[in-house]
Protein backbone atom coordinates (compact mmCIF):
# COMPACT_ATOMS: atom_id res chain seq x y z
CA UNK A 1 0.00 0.00 0.00
CA UNK A 2 1.49 3.56 -0.95
CA UNK A 3 0.90 6.55 1.25
CA UNK A 4 1.07 9.72 -1.20
CA UNK A 5 -0.42 13.21 -0.71
CA UNK A 6 0.07 15.15 -4.10
CA UNK A 7 -0.18 18.02 -2.34
CA UNK A 8 2.79 17.95 -0.37
CA UNK A 9 5.57 19.79 -1.74
CA UNK A 10 8.47 17.70 -3.51
CA UNK A 11 10.89 19.88 -1.15
CA UNK A 12 9.49 18.05 1.88
CA UNK A 13 9.73 14.57 2.81
CA UNK A 14 8.46 12.74 5.87
CA UNK A 15 9.93 12.55 9.52
CA UNK A 16 7.67 10.98 11.72
CA UNK A 17 4.91 8.30 11.63
CA UNK A 18 2.26 7.23 14.32
CA UNK A 19 -0.86 5.42 14.15
CA UNK A 20 -3.05 7.62 16.14
CA UNK A 21 -6.87 6.82 16.63
CA UNK A 22 -7.22 4.67 13.61
CA UNK A 23 -5.46 6.99 11.35
CA UNK A 24 -1.42 7.37 10.47
CA UNK A 25 -0.37 10.71 11.24
CA UNK A 26 2.82 11.61 9.26
CA UNK A 27 5.17 14.81 9.58
CA UNK A 28 7.00 16.05 6.95
CA UNK A 29 9.91 18.09 6.69
CA UNK A 30 11.69 20.36 4.10
CA UNK A 31 14.87 19.10 2.49
CA UNK A 32 16.80 22.14 3.47
CA UNK A 33 15.75 22.14 7.11
CA UNK A 34 13.86 25.26 6.40
CA UNK A 35 11.55 26.64 9.31
CA UNK A 36 8.19 24.78 7.97
CA UNK A 37 6.79 21.72 8.18
CA UNK A 38 2.94 19.87 7.80
CA UNK A 39 1.57 17.23 8.79
CA UNK A 40 -0.60 14.87 6.86
CA UNK A 41 -3.46 12.29 8.46
CA UNK A 42 -3.76 9.30 6.65
CA UNK A 43 -6.62 6.91 5.88
CA UNK A 44 -5.19 3.45 6.83
CA UNK A 45 -6.11 2.60 3.03
CA UNK A 46 -3.62 5.32 2.04
CA UNK A 47 -5.58 8.05 1.10
CA UNK A 48 -5.49 11.43 2.33
CA UNK A 49 -7.57 11.97 5.69
CA UNK A 50 -6.68 15.54 5.84
CA UNK A 51 -3.71 18.17 6.40
CA UNK A 52 -3.19 19.46 9.83
CA UNK A 53 -1.19 21.20 12.33
CA UNK A 54 -0.17 23.58 9.79
CA UNK A 55 -1.27 26.83 11.19
CA UNK A 56 1.18 26.61 14.24
CA UNK A 57 5.16 27.02 15.01
CA UNK A 58 6.55 23.22 12.84
CA UNK A 59 10.20 23.61 12.43
CA UNK A 60 10.97 20.42 11.20
CA UNK A 61 8.34 18.45 12.69
CA UNK A 62 9.53 14.61 13.68
CA UNK A 63 7.82 12.90 16.86
CA UNK A 64 4.16 12.77 17.58
CA UNK A 65 2.11 11.96 20.69
CA UNK A 66 -0.84 11.54 21.59
CA UNK A 67 -1.17 12.95 25.21
CA UNK A 68 -3.40 10.74 27.70
CA UNK A 69 -5.87 12.62 29.39
CA UNK A 70 -3.97 13.00 32.57
CA UNK A 71 -1.14 15.66 30.97
CA UNK A 72 -2.37 19.11 32.57
CA UNK A 73 -3.83 21.64 29.76
CA UNK A 74 -2.29 19.40 27.22
CA UNK A 75 -4.36 16.24 28.08
CA UNK A 76 -5.66 14.47 24.84
CA UNK A 77 -3.58 17.08 22.79
CA UNK A 78 -1.51 16.08 20.12
CA UNK A 79 2.23 16.90 20.57
CA UNK A 80 4.89 17.46 17.75
CA UNK A 81 8.24 17.75 18.49
CA UNK A 82 10.59 19.80 16.31
CA UNK A 83 13.70 18.57 15.29
CA UNK A 84 16.03 22.01 15.67
CA UNK A 85 18.70 22.91 18.36
CA UNK A 86 15.87 24.73 20.56
CA UNK A 87 13.54 21.47 19.73
CA UNK A 88 10.27 22.47 21.41
CA UNK A 89 7.09 19.92 21.72
CA UNK A 90 3.92 21.75 20.69
CA UNK A 91 0.71 20.74 21.35
CA UNK A 92 -2.54 20.79 18.80
CA UNK A 93 -6.31 19.97 18.62
CA UNK A 94 -6.70 16.66 17.52
CA UNK A 95 -9.76 17.19 16.16
CA UNK A 96 -9.06 20.93 14.57
CA UNK A 97 -5.21 21.21 14.14
CA UNK A 98 -5.52 24.19 16.34
CA UNK A 99 -2.27 25.31 17.71
CA UNK A 100 -2.77 24.74 21.69
CA UNK A 101 0.74 25.98 22.79
CA UNK A 102 4.40 25.18 23.71
CA UNK A 103 5.31 22.59 26.49
CA UNK A 104 6.71 24.52 28.97
CA UNK A 105 8.78 23.74 32.33
CA UNK A 106 7.75 24.92 35.81
CA UNK A 107 7.64 28.51 35.65
CA UNK A 108 6.62 28.75 31.90
CA UNK A 109 9.58 28.98 29.85
CA UNK A 110 9.16 26.38 26.79
CA UNK A 111 11.23 23.24 26.66
CA UNK A 112 14.17 23.17 24.59
CA UNK A 113 15.34 20.00 23.50
CA UNK A 114 18.53 19.88 21.57
CA UNK A 115 17.98 17.96 18.02
CA UNK A 116 14.39 16.13 19.43
CA UNK A 117 13.75 13.12 17.95
CA UNK A 118 10.89 10.77 19.16
CA UNK A 119 8.19 11.04 22.04
CA UNK A 120 6.64 8.45 23.37
CA UNK A 121 4.03 8.01 26.49
CA UNK A 122 4.70 5.49 29.33
CA UNK A 123 2.52 2.45 29.65
CA UNK A 124 1.86 2.92 32.68
CA UNK A 125 2.93 -0.96 34.04
CA UNK A 126 6.10 -1.73 35.98
CA UNK A 127 9.45 -0.43 34.63
CA UNK A 128 7.18 1.35 31.06
CA UNK A 129 6.69 4.84 32.77
CA UNK A 130 3.67 6.39 34.45
CA UNK A 131 1.02 7.20 31.37
CA UNK A 132 1.62 11.10 31.53
CA UNK A 133 5.63 10.04 31.57
CA UNK A 134 6.62 11.89 28.40
CA UNK A 135 9.46 9.92 27.35
CA UNK A 136 11.86 11.60 24.48
CA UNK A 137 14.57 11.10 22.30
CA UNK A 138 17.34 13.54 20.81
CA UNK A 139 20.18 13.30 18.80
CA UNK A 140 22.21 17.01 20.65
CA UNK A 141 25.31 18.53 19.27
CA UNK A 142 24.34 17.75 15.50
CA UNK A 143 23.80 14.19 16.28
CA UNK A 144 27.17 13.18 18.01
CA UNK A 145 25.54 12.69 20.66
CA UNK A 146 22.27 10.67 22.21
CA UNK A 147 19.40 11.23 24.37
CA UNK A 148 17.02 9.47 26.55
CA UNK A 149 14.81 11.32 28.91
CA UNK A 150 11.11 11.65 30.35
CA UNK A 151 8.93 14.92 31.02
CA UNK A 152 6.97 14.45 33.76
CA UNK A 153 3.86 16.59 34.09
CA UNK A 154 3.07 17.37 37.66
CA UNK A 155 0.17 19.34 38.81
Amino acid sequence: MCFSDPEVQQKMTPYGMRVINGKLWVTFTPLNKGQDGLVDIFNLDGTVFKHDAVHGPLHSPWGLALAPSNFGPFSNAILIGNNTKQGRINAFDPATGVFLGALTDASGVPISIDQLWGLEFGKGAGANGATNDLFFTAGPANYANGLFGVIRFTP
